[in-house]
C-alpha cells in the first residue's frame, strides 16, 4: 500500500469510527464478507462509454465488523485511486462508508438504505451541503461477479445519471 493510501486509511478509520458505535462482529460482518478479496475488471464511463481496467482490494478490519477498500483504475492520465472504510451503524440496520479519492480528495460519506442484503445494497450520499446527490448500487452476481453502478442527481433524486459502472470478478 502506498503512502497516500495509508494516510487515507488512518483518516477514514478515525472519521467513520467517530460516527458509528461498535456493533459486535457476529451481528454485522457476514452481510459484506463475500466482498473480501481481490476483484479485477473494468470501469465503464457513463458519459462516453469508454472502459478502463481496475482492481479493488477489500480487507476486513481487525475488529471483524467492517471493511477497508482500496481501488485503482488505470485512466488515461495515470491511476485513479480511491480508499474507503465501511462500518455498521450502532443498530446494525445501516452501514456508513467514508470515501476519498486521488482526483477530488474531499471525503464523501455514504449510508446504506435499510434492508441491504448480501445480494444488493443501495448507498446514498449523506454529506451536508452537497449540491449533487450520489447513489451507489452494489449487486452480487453469479460465479464470483460484482456489479457496482454510481449515479448522480442534481434534482433531489427525481432523475439519475450514471456516472460509471464497474464489472468485477473475484481473483
Amino acid at each position: 500500500m502506498d503512502w497516500w493510501s495509508k494516510v487515507g486509511s488512518v483518516a477514514l478509520c478515525a472519521l467513520v469510527a467517530s460516527a458509528c458505535e461498535a456493533v459486535p462482529a457476529a451481528e454485522s460482518a457476514s452481510l459484506f464478507d463475500w466482498t473480501v478479496g481481490t476483484w479485477r475488471g473494468e470501469r465503464r464511463d457513463g458519459g462516453d462509454g469508454g472502459t478502463a481496467p481496475m482492481v479493488m482490494r477489500v480487507e476486513p478490519l481487525a475488529t471483524g465488523n467492517g471493511q477497508f477498500r482500496h481501488l485503482e483504475v488505470q485512466i488515461a492520465g495515470g491511476v485513479y485511486r480511491g480508499v474507503a472504510v465501511q462500518l455498521p451503524e450502532a443498530n446494525g440496520e445501516r452501514w456508513i462508508r467514508q470515501y476519498t479519492n486521488s482526483a477530488t480528495r474531499p471525503f464523501a460519506r455514504l449510508r446504506s438504505d435499510p434492508g441491504a442484503t448480501a445480494e444488493r445494497s443501495v448507498w446514498r450520499s449523506i454529506s451536508p451541503g452537497r449540491t449533487r446527490e450520489s447513489r451507489l448500487v452494489s449487486e452480487r452476481g453469479a460465479a464470483g461477479s460484482w456489479l457496482r453502478t454510481m449515479s448522480v442527481s442534481s434534482d433531489g433524486g427525481r432523475t439519475w445519471r450514471v456516472l460509471w459502472q464497474d464489472r468485477l470478478t473475484k481473483g
